[in-house]
């Protein structure tokens, strides 16, 4: 009797250590300030100041184009390699309406994520950027094994040294800061985090939802049900 008492009391305690520990991790990842309001995206929400990320993202597509796709984006972010293909095919649908801003957010727990974004500050300069960002997540299982300048060579950029240069120098690059203060300004919970013309998707969209809410906005209709519960 004594010992199944003991191992009742010993199972109640590891319970509560457990309790202790997922409140400790969820004060950590989850801030009190914002862990009401991230974890309440459940469906799209309009950010009334997502045109804050416009001049610290780098542009590609019309600049004219109706609709702006935003992404906070972590080149070594497997879920973002996985979301680009759904991107790329959404904007060869809708050539004329669409144009994609990437904000950089490179997560602390990736290694080689912020030398990555910092390489792709510098090919911006040698109009490579497109090239770097799609050699990053093509060649994703290779960070740390490749050298930064065997990527800019793969990337079409001659002066291999100066993207070494731009990956490895430790000194702050104001439009990453900037995208890191901005994902922390809206509480993004991971990357990819997607905006299009202020409407926040709750998680990486499909290729269709992307689709539907493009032609809508595109159209000058509201992509969304807003009066939806």
């Amino acid at each position: 009797m004594r010992n199944r008492v003991e191992g009742v009391i010993s199972a109640l305690l590891a319970l509560a250590a457990i309790a202790i520990a997922a409140s400790v991790v969820r004060r950590s990842f989850f801030p009190q300030s914002q862990t009401v309001e991230a974890l309440s995206l459940t469906r799209p929400q309009f950010l009334p100041a997502w045109k804050d990320a416009l001049p610290i993202g780098i542009s590609i597509g019309d600049s004219a184009a109706p609709v702006k796709i935003v992404e906070l984006t972590d080149l070594e972010c497997p879920a973002c390699r996985g979301f680009q293909s759904t991107l790329l095919n959404v904007v060869q649908a809708h050539p004329r309406d669409v144009s994609i801003v990437y904000v950089s957010n490179p997560l602390s727990m990736h290694r080689f994520a912020l030398p990555a974004a910092r390489g792709a500050e510098c090919a911006v300069k040698y109009g490579k950027f497109r090239e770097w960002v799609q050699l990053m997540y093509d060649k994703q299982d290779s960070l740390g094994l490749k050298s930064w300048g065997s990527y800019a060579l793969e990337a079409g950029i001659p002066d291999s040294a100066a993207i070494t240069r731009c990956a490895t120098d430790p000194s702050p690059v104001d439009r990453i800061e900037a995208g890191l203060a901005f994902g922390a300004k809206i509480h993004i919970l991971g990357t990819p985090t997607v905006i299009v013309n202020g409407w926040r998707f709750p998680s990486p969209p499909t290729e269709q939802e992307l689709s539907d809410a493009v032609e809508a906005l595109a159209k000058g209709a509201a992509p969304f049900d807003t009066t939806a519960k």
